[in-house]
């Protein structure tokens, strides 16, 4: 039989499904907004629709989330690493490939990013 843990679809705003995801990436559209504890969501074989806030194991990350408590980074390999935002700016590794990087601080904290006409020109050797 297969393993339909991290088979998740959520509807869209054109209700229209998008998935398969995994709980990860579900968490990560979540922390980002494409989501929220309102939006429908069903595992994979399950007999319906229910609000992403009420489906367990989603439920459990509702009030972290809402805190900004969470962040979500994806590392070179592809691996969604979703940790607690207490974690910004210290170094972390990855479980799939051991990649070792800079925890970045959560969308929104810090101002803008430079546009590129702003970044340093680079000088030829």
């Amino acid at each position: 039989m297969a393993d339909n843990r991290h088979r998740w679809y959520y509807l869209g705003h054109d209700r229209k499904p998008v998935g398969p995801l995994s709980l990860e990436d579900m968490l990560d559209a979540w922390i980002h907004g494409r989501i929220d504890a309102k939006t429908s969501c069903a595992l994979h074989g399950a007999d319906g629709w229910t609000n992403v806030g009420k489906t367990p194991p989603l439920d459990r990350f509702a009030q972290r989330i809402a805190d900004g408590k969470l962040i979500s980074y994806r590392c070179k390999c592809g691996n969604r690493i979703i940790m607690a935002a207490s974690h910004c700016g210290s170094l972390a590794r990855c479980k799939n490939c051991s990649t070792v990087f800079l925890v970045p601080d959560p969308p929104g904290r810090d101002e803008a990013p430079a546009s590129p006409s702003t970044w340093p020109r680079q000088t030829e050797a």
